[in-house]
């Protein structure tokens, strides 16, 4: 088995490292390293199985259809201000992803062996980012249904668990690093806040938003 290089060589030049002192990527290379190999080593087929039927739920492709469902039932009930949330959220949120992974250019770890092999790059991961992007938006129109300090709890706290789901399916398949799942989940919760904060304050001329 084996890691690519050094997953931080995105953030070197030719002069030398830039936007983090050595000693830190040096940390956080190790870290991602060392994490990939372990899920690696301690894969099962039962376990991997389950692990790619899960992934595959969240594939690019599935988001897309699961946010136009969602879509498409708020719009039914002309809820047109979540409409374009989640328009906004899910679909615009994953070409933000693709793009960020273009500029960013980080190589994947690669392991003999592995039930998964992609030559796309690695940096934000998709599945983290999208997976954060479709529960964030559902959990933040959920909590407008509720006012129940305990369901809240509990819609926040099955977002959160689907998202770590989804994180941990790729870092076991091997196909990201700790923190391009991390870094998916960060830029994308920013986003849902961003869009539900602009949209939540913007006056509607219809009654049923």
């Amino acid at each position: 088995m084996r890691v690519a290089g050094n997953p931080f060589g995105f953030l070197q030049s030719n002069r030398g490292p830039f936007l983090r002192p050595d000693a830190v990527l040096e940390t956080l290379a190790a870290i991602d390293s060392r994490i990939a190999v372990w899920f690696h080593d301690h894969g099962t087929p039962a376990l991997t199985s389950v692990m790619l039927l899960v992934t595959n739920l969240h594939a690019q492709a599935a988001l897309w259809v699961y946010a136009a469902i969602f879509a498409i039932y708020l719009a039914r009930r002309h809820q047109w201000r979540w409409v374009w949330t989640v328009l906004l959220v899910v679909p615009l949120g994953l070409v933000m992803n693709a793009g960020f992974k273009l500029a960013v250019q980080r190589a994947r770890p690669q392991f003999d062996g592995a039930a998964v092999h992609l030559t796309t790059y690695s940096f934000p991961s998709g599945h983290a980012a999208g997976a954060t992007l479709l529960y964030g938006v559902l959990a933040a129109y959920a909590f407008t249904r509720t006012r129940d300090r305990r369901t809240r709890i509990a819609i926040a706290a099955g977002a959160a668990f689907m998202v770590v789901l989804v994180c941990l399916t790729r870092l076991y398949l091997g196909v990201h690093y700790l923190t391009d799942v991390v870094g998916g989940i960060a830029w994308a919760s920013a986003w849902v806040a961003l869009v539900t904060y602009v949209f939540g304050r913007m006056p509607w001329k219809t009654a049923t938003q």
